[in-house]
């Protein structure tokens, strides 16, 4: 049986193609669950899932890294596969990141992985991977590009975006990928949990590329989520206006783009960054459901998923977040990001969780 193709895409921390895929089946079926009609679906009943990854190009730096007695710049350049690997920004990026060395370990656990997609070659490989995936889907789907959709998650945004904006920008620039045409290979969606392709951009820029829906993007509907009390998307969000400069009034009217944001948490122990807090969502799954999945929901199943919801919300732990937080909302750099997810790991660990970016 034809199924639509869905290719996601994970953030930072270590990542198996198995482990993420299963992170998003059971982001899913917790979803689900808030429906009788749905109880117990999979979503590999609705679409193919092809989870594409790129840690295990950072795995093996992780604890040299992180254990390393020294500075950041000097963890990184005391391993020879890094420092030759390393893109000219980077030096400008190590005094930025450096200008309060108390940050050190912080930045050795928690900036590798950015820091390595964004200052080093290994980003390319990332892009070489996730493009391979959609060019081959884009070639292969039935029914049309339309029935090919992708989902990230945090560092996974900047991925996306920058995999697509290179596939679809001439000339070639992704190994032996050639280009795809924006006529031609029109996706159907992209979803964008938690992103920051906006903070993370290079020469690449997200309000410049033909990552957007309109006639001469490369897709056909971009959604955005994004919790109000999630502080690693608090840093230079991508908040395109409607003033016809990204995408025209005309599919801004017929909701090509949506923002969709909220604040409300059901993580018992606050982990509002997580990618199954945000599937459980109905602001999010309805929107993936309905563009990927072909899921329209009745009134009746409308009232029942919000209700079951709302009984899961936990208002107490909003108002901690808010107060928590407080102090972070002038991020704008990549060292402001990686403060902000140290904040968030403490605050779900002193509640007894665990954190994973």
């Amino acid at each position: 049986m034809f199924k639509p193709k869905l290719i996601i895409i994970h953030g930072m921390g270590q990542h198996t193609a198995d482990s993420f895929k299963e992170e998003f089946v059971e982001g899913c079926r917790a979803a689900f669950s808030l429906y009788d009609g749905f109880r117990g679906s999979s979503p590999e009943h609705f679409v193919e899932i092809i989870p594409v990854t790129y840690s295990d190009l950072v795995d093996d730096y992780r604890l040299p890294v992180a254990s390393f007695p020294g500075s950041f710049r000097e963890a990184i350049e005391s391993i020879p596969e890094i420092r030759t690997q390393l893109l000219p920004g980077a030096e400008a990026a190590f005094i930025a990141l450096e200008k309060d060395p108390s940050k050190a370990a912080l930045l050795k656990t928690h900036g590798l992985d950015a820091f390595l997609y964004r200052y080093s070659r290994l980003g390319q490989i990332a892009r070489e991977r996730l493009g391979r995936a959609v060019a081959q889907a884009a070639r292969s789907i039935h029914g049309g590009v339309q029935n090919v959709h992708l989902l990230a998650h945090a560092l996974g945004t900047s991925v996306l975006h920058d995999t697509l904006s290179q596939l679809y920008t001439p000339p070639p620039t992704l190994a032996d990928l050639g280009n795809l045409d924006t006529s031609h290979h029109k996706l159907g969606s992209v979803h964008m949990v938690a992103n920051i392709s906006r903070l993370m951009a290079s020469s690449i820029k997200v309000n410049q590329s033909l990552v957007k829906p309109s006639n001469s993007g490369c897709i056909y509907n971009y959604r955005e989520y994004r919790h109000r009390y999630d502080p690693i998307t608090w840093a230079r969000p991508f908040n395109p206006k409607n003033d016809g400069r990204w995408i025209s009034s005309g599919d801004w009217q017929f909701e090509a783009y949506k923002l969709l944001e909220f604040d409300d948490v059901t993580d018992e122990f606050g982990n509002t960054h997580s990618l199954h807090n945000y599937l459980n969502n109905p602001r999010v799954h309805r929107e993936l459901f309905r563009l990927a999945f072909g899921i329209e929901f009745d009134e009746e199943q409308t009232a029942q998923g919000d209700d079951r919801y709302f009984c899961q919300t936990r208002t107490q732990i909003t108002e901690y977040m808010q107060a928590a937080f407080s102090h972070l909302r002038n991020l704008n750099s990549l060292d402001g990001m990686i403060s902000a997810a140290a904040e968030l790991k403490d605050f779900v660990e002193q509640r007894g969780g665990q954190f994973r970016l």
